[in-house]
């Protein structure tokens, strides 16, 4: 499903470098104007999933030293204007001036695995957390839900897979997306 986030951010405020899991972005400016600093999906950027958030993908190196910062592409958004945020990039935005944005997350056709990888991933984050006493790895305010619950995603993730596939009449259906998404 799409889900819309309203940003609202100080001079200076940002979001650190991360990818989404899955779908793409759509970031509308309202007030202010927001730079953006964006890596293509092939750009080895050192993924790590702690601090643990779930659908976001945070990078271990300094992007804004070199050589990350070289290649990354560049945009300020202006109030009025929308940028498209393609999936798998990643990407840091910092507020230039107060700001006020929304920003939409667009499911695709194409996230069948990378949700199932992201319900796995849940899952198991969930498990050791119950037992883990350290708070830093995963991010304030995360809710990791129940197991119970985390496993309905897990199978609601399997059972859209199938759906995906079957039309198809694919039987390997992993192999199927994956193979799809190069």
């Amino acid at each position: 499903a799409n889900k819309s986030t309203l940003w609202i951010g100080s001079k200076g405020s940002f979001t650190p470098c991360h990818k989404d899991s899955y779908g793409c972005n759509l970031h509308a400016q309202i007030i202010g104007r927001k730079e953006w600093l964006l890596w293509p999906p092939n750009c080895d950027l050192g993924a790590t999933r702690v601090p643990y958030e779930e659908s976001s993908t945070f990078t271990n190196v300094d992007v804004l030293q070199e050589p990350w910062i070289d290649m990354a592409v560049r945009i300020v958004v202006q109030p009025g204007q929308v940028l498209f945020i393609p999936k798998h990039w990643w990407h840091l935005a910092r507020n230039q001036e107060t700001s006020v944005s929304i920003n939409t997350w667009i499911a695709l056709e194409c996230d069948a695995v990378d949700r199932l990888r992201e319900s796995v991933t849940r899952l198991l984050v969930c498990t050791v957390k119950s037992k883990e006493k350290d708070e830093d790895w995963v991010n304030p305010g995360e809710d990791l839900s129940t197991y119970s619950e985390n496993v309905s995603y897990l199978k609601q993730s399997l059972s859209l897979l199938k759906e995906k596939a079957a039309p198809a009449g694919k039987a390997d259906t992993i192999n199927y997306y994956t193979a799809e998404k190069k």
